[in-house]
Parts: structure tokens; C-alpha cells; sequence
């Protein structure tokens, strides 16, 4: 017999399966269902396909694994096999589903019911107990008992206002700054900051050396002599000079012309070429004419030159630059002092004695040394250097301290910390500086909402307020507010309460 076989797919439903059963021509449909699915499982989906086959006048078999398929085509009659080859094969026979018997109305075998019996169970006595209006009051009572308590238990709220205790805490700590290091240490020491700040002065003092410099020309007269028989012309500013070394110089003021003849001589006006009293020279020591002249004639002075003169001024020495340089770095030490503490900001402390030179940047002294002036005048522009603490690293190790010694069940307030110096800071020989500081700050109790409730539960206003001022760190009597006001007692679900905590 010539069997239709229909692969069903893992995403087939009823409906899909049905259409596919649709085309069928043929007396037999195989349904194949796909390996490890489950699909169409339920016993009214078998049914459903069973019967749209026998619409089809078909037979319908299964080849399934799913166990819920197999027993329900077991229950309904239909083959199931494990493998398509063994359903060709089979010869299929429809199995006979399983019945249950008929039951026909009005043909039973049972004895007939007592009908009095039945009309008194439908239709009860009722109790002669709660028939008694003393005992329906009672229990509508105990029903309107009943609601008041859940009521009582649901309707009230209580709002609970605190002010939580506040005090001051306070710490004496010595505190210690040292350089090279990078972090506060709870132990007490610090980093000490170097900072630095360029400043600029100018200052003079009364230069305090002497020295003296040419200031008048000496002057004189030469006397020459003519060794040729011939007229000689001297022309002016010939030069006659001493035979020292080095020569003292004079040259003639004038032109001068002296008569032929051995021995013929003339007096001429001279003046020296440099100034100053080593110019002045004494009788016939200025002999040698420079120039062709001297082979013609001879030159003296027959009286000693006079004239010359020197001057004594005042000029800086080395001990006048060192003077006005200690001077200006002292100035400006202080001036970097004020600088540095403008500049650090507020609550940070600087270490005065520290403050040293890192580098001059520019020194420039008027006039230059041993160079004549009254006074010399100094242009100085120093970088200076010192060590300070930052106030921030105070206040870090001010907390550390602190939150060590914080009493139990408060709290820090945020930004109260105060520091105040109680000593100087002394910078002892190994550099590091020491001094004591106070710190001190706020603390607010930590109140935990549960203790509240629980000194609350079910009290009178009265009885809560005492117990809570009593067992609780506030600073005023609390407040409760209770809704409705006019409740007498306080909830006794701590869902029930609100607690507000007081800044």
C-alpha cells in the first residue's frame, strides 16, 4: 500500500502539520518526527491530527523517539515506530482506544436517596447558641475588636525629631617637618616643602679707597744750541725728553728759528705731554731731541720744569664691593622673607631660618672696581630658597591623630579641623624643624534609627521622650509628632516611625 511519508521540522506546530497532511493523496501518512525534538507532544495535538486524518481517508502512523508522543498514540490507537523502514514494512493496525464505561442518567443500580434526608442536609437547623443576642453581640464585639487592633497596628505614624550631642575634640601634637620626605607619617613627621622667590634692590655706598691722577701739565724752557754753520728752523712740537726709562716728554709750544753759526743757541717754551707732578724735572735733564734735529743741535733745560700737578680722588675697593654686597643680601633677605610668606598660602608655615641663596642671578657693580667715584652703587638681582609646611599635610596628620582618639558612637563633622601653633618652629642640626601645634574639631553623636525605634516601641509620648533623653546622646529634648494626634500610644511597627536627625 502506497505510503505518503511527512518530515516534520523542529519549529512544526499543529497547524504547520495539519497543511502539510493537506496535499496527501494516499491512503497512509507517515509523520516523521525530527531527532531529540519535542514537538507536538500533547495528547490533543495527536488527537487533532488523528481525526484530520481520518477526514483524509487516511491511516495515520508515527515514527517518534519523544516518550510523551509514544504514549499518547499508544493511548489513542495510533502505530508508532522506531524507523521509517520498519513503518513501510509493518502492515498497520489501528488499536482500539481505551473507554471508560457509559453512564446513562436515570439507569443506576444504586438504591433510591432519601429525599427528607437530603432536604434536611440542604436546609441545616440553625444553632440555638448563636441564635442568642447576647452571643451575636458578643461576637460582633469581638469583630469590631478585631479591626480596631489591626487598626492600631496599621494606622498610627510617629515622627521623631533629634539633636544629636556635639563636643570638641582636642590634641596636643608635636609635629615634626622633614626634608626629603614625600608623605605625612601618622608618627607626627611631615615634608618639608622647599619653595623660592626671586627679588631685585639697588644700593650704593661711600667708596672708601683713595688714589691720586695727574691733573696740570708741567712746563719749562729748552735752550738750544746750533752746531752747524747754517740757520736751523725748529718747528713746534718737537720733542726733547730725559734719558730715562721710561722718558719724561716735553714738546715746544712754538715755531722757532735759530741763527747760523757753531755755538748760536735760543730758548724755546715747552710743555710735557702728560700731566702730573711726575712731569717736573730738574735742570739739564731734558737732552735728547727726537727726530733728524738731534744731530744738529743740542737741547737742555737750564732750569728745572715745574707745574705739574697731581689730584687724590676717592675709588671703590674690594672691601667697599663686599660691604654694599652683604648689605643689598641682607635687604633683600628680608625682602624675600615678606615675599615668600605672601606668597605661601594661608595656614602653611615658613621656616625663617632656612632662607638661603639658590643663585644670584645678576650682579652688576657702578663703577667697576678701582675705577675713580664717590660712592659705588650695586644692581643685584638673588634667588632665595627656604623650607615650609603645607597646612594641608597639617591638617592630614591633625586627622590621622585625631580619628586614632575619636570617642565611641560619634562622629567627625566634616572641615572643623583647627590648628593653632603653641611653639615655634626650631630647625635643630640635622635640619629637621620641630614644633607642638593644638588641633582641635567638632564631633557630632551618631545616633543609629534603629535605637530610636526600639526606646519608642508602643510607649505613651510621655514615657518615649524620658526614655530617649535618658538612654540617648542628644543636646535638647526630642520631639514626636504622632498622626493622628489624638492617638494615645506611640506604633508598634518600626516601619511606622520617621526619624529625622538634626544638623
Amino acid at each position: 500500500m502506497k505510503t505518503q511519508i511527512l518530515r516534520l521540522e523542529t519549529h512544526d506546530d499543529f497547524i504547520s502539520a495539519r497543511d502539510k497532511m493537506g496535499w496527501s493523496k494516499t491512503e497512509r501518512i507517515l509523520l516523521v518526527w525530527p531527532e531529540g525534538s519535542h514537538i507536538l507532544f500533547r495528547r490533543l495535538d495527536l488527537i487533532l491530527l488523528q481525526r484530520h486524518s481520518s477526514s483524509l481517508g487516511a491511516q495515520l502512523a508515527l515514527v517518534c523517539e519523544d516518550s510523551d508522543v509514544r504514549y499518547h498514540a499508544n493511548q489513542l490507537g495510533i502505530p508508532v515506530y522506531r524507523t521509517i523502514q520498519s513503518a513501510q514494512k509493518s502492515h498497520w493496525r489501528t488499536r482500539h482506544r481505551r473507554t471508560s464505561p457509559r453512564v446513562y442518567p436515570g439507569i443506576s443500580d444504586s438504591p433510591r436517596p432519601d429525599l427528607t434526608t437530603l432536604a434536611q442536609e440542604a436546609h441545616p437547623q440553625p444553632n440555638r447558641l448563636l441564635s442568642q443576642p447576647i452571643m451575636r453581640l458578643a461576637i460582633f464585639t469581638l469583630g469590631v475588636l478585631a479591626l480596631l487592633s489591626v487598626a492600631a497596628m496599621l494606622v498610627p505614624r510617629a515622627t521623631i525629631s533629634l539633636m544629636p550631642d556635639t563636643r570638641i575634640q582636642e590634641l596636643t601634637l608635636l609635629v615634626q617637618a622633614r626634608p626629603g620626605t614625600d608623605d605625612v607619617n601618622v608618627s607626627g613627621t611631615i615634608p618639608a616643602r622647599k619653595v623660592t622667590v626671586e627679588v631685585e634692590g639697588r644700593s650704593s655706598v661711600a667708596t672708601s679707597g683713595a688714589t691720586t691722577i695727574p691733573q696740570e701739565f708741567a712746563k719749562g724752557q729748552i735752550r738750544f744750541t746750533n752746531l752747524t754753520d747754517r740757520s736751523i728752523t725748529i718747528p713746534a712740537q718737537t720733542v726733547v725728553s730725559n734719558p730715562d726709562s721710561p722718558a719724561i716728554r716735553f714738546a715746544t709750544s712754538t715755531t722757532a728759528q735759530i741763527p747760523a753759526g757753531v755755538g748760536e743757541a735760543i730758548t724755546v717754551t715747552v710743555q710735557a705731554l702728560e700731566p702730573g707732578k711726575s712731569e717736573n724735572q730738574i735742570a739739564d735733564q731734558l737732552v735728547a731731541i727726537e727726530g733728524e734735529l738731534g744731530a744738529s743741535l743740542l737741547a737742555t733745560n737750564p732750569k728745572p720744569t715745574n707745574g705739574g700737578i697731581d689730584r687724590q680722588i676717592s675709588v671703590a675697593t674690594d672691601n667697599d664691593q663686599e660691604e654694599l654686597l652683604q648689605q643689598l643680601t641682607a635687604e633683600l633677605r628680608q625682602t624675600a622673607q615678606e615675599e615668600l610668606i605672601r606668597k605661601l598660602p594661608t595656614g602653611d608655615v615658613l621656616f625663617t631660618p632656612t632662607i638661603t641663596i639658590a643663585q644670584i642671578v645678576e650682579q652688576v657693580y657702578d663703577p667697576p672696581e678701582n675705577l675713580p667715584s664717590d660712592e659705588i652703587n650695586l644692581n643685584l638681582r638673588v634667588e632665595y630658597q627656604a623650607l615650609a609646611a603645607s597646612h594641608a599635610d597639617l591638617e592630614r596628620f591633625a586627622q590621622y591623630a585625631l580619628d586614632a582618639n575619636i570617642p565611641d558612637m560619634y562622629l567627625a563633622l566634616p572641615d572643623t579641623i583647627v590648628i593653632k601653633h603653641i611653639t615655634s618652629p626650631v630647625i635643630k642640626n640635622d635640619g629637621i624643624a620641630e614644633w607642638k601645634i593644638q588641633a582641635t574639631r567638632r564631633l557630632r553623636a551618631r545616633i543609629p534609627e534603629s535605637d530610636v525605634v526600639s526606646l519608642s516601641l508602643g510607649l505613651t509620648p510621655l514615657l518615649a521622650l524620658d526614655k530617649l533623653a535618658s538612654g540617648l546622646p542628644i543636646s535638647s529634648e526630642p520631639s514626636i509628632r504622632l498622626t493622628p494626634s489624638w492617638w494615645p500610644l506611640l506604633p508598634i511597627l518600626p516601619f511606622q516611625y520617621t526619624i529625622t536627625i538634626q544638623q
